[in-house]
């Protein structure tokens, strides 16, 4: 299996403690969800895809990047979000950041094949290895990872080539 995102690779940088909320600065925290449609009862489930979405909008998540002193978990949580819904001229400079990053923290993990939209794709198994963390905990991540987007991160042989 190969994974095309540095998703996971920001979790070896982000401490685990607990998420701290606004600096007292104006600096917007995720909102919870609400009720936009009036044809759904308040009490329905959301799915995690939609609660992601609509954790963030282009504004807040754009004024996250930019603040010098907010919580690394809220700024991950900001650039994941961009990664995923943000617009393509965003997308490709964090991916391309993503990928300067990952040479530099990771110089031993190398992409072995390329996605279906040309994104490197790197083996899971050295993936883990450079995360420290089991194949098993890496392949759970992604699982997580691709539940909570809505979107496919990891690909097999035939969805990959070894073109860029």
């Amino acid at each position: 299996m190969y994974y095309n995102s540095g998703l996971l690779l920001h979790q070896r940088e982000t401490p685990s403690k607990p998420k701290k909320t606004g600096d007292g600065r104006g600096i917007p925290e995720p909102q919870p969800l609400t009720n936009v449609h009036g044809d759904c009862p308040a009490n329905t489930s959301v799915e995690p895809m939609t609660a992601f979405k609509q954790e963030w909008t282009l504004e807040s998540a754009m004024e996250i990047l930019q603040h010098p002193t907010v919580d690394s978990e809220i700024w991950a949580s900001a650039v994941e979000w961009l990664l995923i819904y943000g617009p393509p001229e965003i997308q490709e400079l964090l991916q391309q950041s993503s990928g300067h990053a990952t040479s530099k923290s990771f110089p031993e993990l190398q992409p072995q094949r390329y996605g279906p939209d040309g994104s490197p794709c790197y083996d899971l198994g050295d993936l883990a290895r450079s995360l420290g963390i089991s194949e098993e905990e890496a392949r759970a991540q992604l699982a997580e990872k691709e539940e909570k987007h809505g979107v496919q991160h990891g690909f097999s042989d035939d969805d990959t080539t070894t073109l860029q």
